[in-house]
């Protein structure tokens, strides 16, 4: 990715969190299509990483869910 755009390498790096947030184990945790389509319409800055981002055995710390941002330009997208 040495090579790629500054726009490119945010696409990228929304398409991981997307898909982060669709993978989650519990279907509760996972959006809704039209919340993935909010996400991926939205701003790179305004998505959050699941609290549990891939299967783990050990504990992860929470870093906030995908509407739990204190940037004013982000709408909340949370289901």
């Amino acid at each position: 990715m040495e090579d790629a755009t500054e726009e490119e390498k945010k696409i990228v790096k929304k398409m991981i969190l997307v898909a982060l947030w669709c993978i989650q184990m519990k279907p509760v945790d996972r959006p809704s299509m039209n919340k993935v389509v909010e996400m991926l319409e939205g701003e790179v800055e305004c998505l959050q990483m699941p609290s549990k981002p891939f299967l783990s055995s050990s504990p992860e710390r929470p870093v906030g869910d995908v509407g739990d941002n204190s940037n004013p330009t982000c709408s909340s997208i949370q289901s």
